[in-house]
């Protein structure tokens, strides 16, 4: 019984403890605080460039030396690769469409002006 009269203070405390921590909140910093809209990011002017400094490379994929088997698993790989920038192409497709309905649907915010009081001088 002693044991149990101990530690029902203590735990009383971290019950409380980690509750008030859970309600602190901290500030937002980084792109986070600038909000979803890239951060502020711009594409780079001199784009072309600096696209223009790197050649082209070919990298044709030759199969004389792999075995069959190495073969079909290559093969294999290639098409889940498709498969999945296939899938994630339609998933971004999915989230622009829920964005341009969620901006589409958003009530306007409207600017409330309050008209001047005028002051009688005592």
């Amino acid at each position: 019984m002693t044991k149990e009269v101990f530690l029902a203070p203590i735990i009383i405390f971290l019950m409380i403890s980690a509750t008030s921590a859970q309600k602190t909140k901290k500030p937002m910093t980084g792109s986070a605080a600038r909000g979803a809209a890239s951060g502020g990011m711009q594409v780079a002017p001199d784009l072309a460039q600096r696209l223009a400094k790197y050649r082209r490379v070919e990298m044709p994929f030759n199969s004389a030396g792999l075995a069959e088997r190495e073969k079909k698993l290559v093969e294999k790989l290639v098409l889940q690769v498709m498969a999945e920038e296939k899938a994630r192409r339609a998933k971004e497709v999915e989230r622009l469409d829920r964005i341009q309905v969620r901006i589409l649907t958003r009530p306007r915010r409207m600017k409330v002006v309050k008209p001047a009081v005028e002051r009688k001088d005592k």
